[in-house]
């Protein structure tokens, strides 16, 4: 699967695909949270006017200024996708955002991380989001340090999916030579060495590592005979499928 510094666009290749910022999305959320949040105080008014004062008109207020408030903040979000693009080269990749141009080779990147993220809730929407899909988050880190999030790109999953693959292909070859060394491997929380994997005093050596799991926002490594001995958030844990390639290869006997 898998086998510096700012540059022209000359050498990081020909064009190959464009993703522009996915302004339609959160527009039509914002009129959809705008219209909500009208008829919430409309209703809270009404009943006001009706005779009726209580803790309903109290919470139909506060909701309907929260949903106006997620509309306004909607739309910012929106502005900012205006010019907003992605474009992936045969050797790297172009970020434009606003006048801010990053031209990216791929083995500039020295890690990506995707990690699910909950909604925020209030007191009153916990209920309505306890259930709600989380949101995936994601960032490369350039050799520099610089963290770019990735957010707001019509197609976001194929670009994403994209980059992955790419630093992968580069990526892999180098932990390969890491672990041959003798040198244990950083990942996020965990020690990838030739004894096994360590997290904090405890080891897990090779033979009993039974695989891993990935799980509402958790990487899991079993051990032999029992449900889970190691884990920690995918937020935590940069490169993880690359990573998770060398760990079966590693089980396998193939490095």
């Amino acid at each position: 699967m898998y086998g510096g510094a700012p540059t022209a666009v000359a050498t990081i290749g020909a064009p190959v695909a464009e993703y522009r910022g996915d302004v339609m999305r959160p527009m039509l959320q914002a009129v959809g949270a705008f219209v909500g949040g009208l008829v919430a105080i409309a209703a809270a008014i009404g009943i006001f006017l009706a005779g009726f004062i209580g803790t309903a008109n109290i919470v139909l207020i506060f909701l309907g200024v929260l949903l106006i408030i997620l509309a306004v903040a909607l739309l910012v979000q929106a502005a900012g996708s205006f010019g907003k693009r992605a474009t992936v080269h045969q050797f790297g990749l172009t970020l434009k955002r606003g006048s801010q141009v990053d031209n990216i080779p791929w083995d500039d990147i020295t890690q990506y991380l995707a990690y699910p993220v909950q909604p925020r809730t209030t007191g009153l929407s916990r209920r309505s989001t306890a259930n709600a899909k989380p949101t995936m988050r994601y960032v490369i880190v350039r050799r520099n340090g610089q963290r770019i999030g990735l957010l707001g790109y019509q197609r976001l999953k194929e670009l994403v999916d994209t980059i992955e693959r790419e630093t992968g292909a580069r990526l892999y070859p180098q932990l390969v030579a890491t672990y041959r060394s003798g040198r244990p491997l950083p990942f996020g929380p965990f020690l990838i060495g030739q004894q096994g994997i360590a997290q904090g005093q405890a080891l897990l050596p090779w033979n009993q590592v039974a695989g891993e799991r990935i799980l509402n926002g958790l990487l899991m490594i079993d051990r032999q005979g029992a449900p889970v001995s190691m884990s920690a958030p995918l937020a935590q844990l940069p490169n993880t499928r690359v990573t998770l390639a060398l760990i079966d290869a590693i089980r396998a006997g193939q490095v």
